[in-house]
């Protein structure tokens, strides 16, 4: 009883795949010719190709949506001048990571006869010391592609190696300038 059951479903199944694709008036025709096979592996080659169901008309819900989308998404020229502002804010940032790491080094005066070879072993990184600004991540809607028209206002947030303090911030702000020249 069961395996009748579950026959029964599946031939509904198959009879609604048939009506929804309208296999039934292509039924009476003679089968069609088989695929060309691939040279690759020797299958079909429809065997690689996805059935894509028709499309389906847009309701009136799908045409609202898509209607509020388009204006509250910003234009082009807004995301692009934003993505310019984020980009050009991001470089001078490192830009005054190179100056902090640079003025931070303490200043070695060697002597010539002094000189050593350098450890092959040793590494650059581990000849510097560590910098104080370590990288500049994007949060919030501009991580998430969440810009609304006319709020543009984005948010970096600068990771240090070490808890910020007032003199580092204050250093930051005073070279920032500079460096977005």
């Amino acid at each position: 009883m069961l395996e009748d059951r579950l026959r029964f479903g599946e031939e509904m199944n198959f009879l609604e795949w048939q009506r929804r694709y309208n296999l039934e008036s292509q039924s009476t025709l003679p089968p069609p010719p088989l695929p060309p096979r691939s040279l690759i592996t020797g299958l079909p080659t429809s065997v690689f190709l996805p059935v894509v169901p028709p499309k389906r008309p847009d309701s009136s819900d799908d045409k609202h949506v898509l209607a509020k989308h388009s204006s509250i998404y910003p234009k082009e020229e807004e995301l692009s001048a934003v993505q310019k502002l984020v980009t050009t804010t991001e470089k001078a940032l490192k830009l005054v990571s190179d100056f902090l790491s640079e003025s931070d080094r303490p200043k070695q005066v060697v002597d010539k006869p002094t000189i050593k070879e350098e450890d092959p072993e040793l590494s650059k990184e581990d000849q510097q010391p560590p910098r104080v600004l370590k990288g500049v991540m994007r949060v919030g809607v501009l991580a998430k592609g969440l810009l609304l028209t006319g709020h543009l206002n984005v948010q970096l947030v600068v990771m240090c190696t070490e808890k910020p303090t007032r003199t580092l911030l204050e250093r930051v702000a005073d070279n920032l300038p500079k460096q977005l020249k």
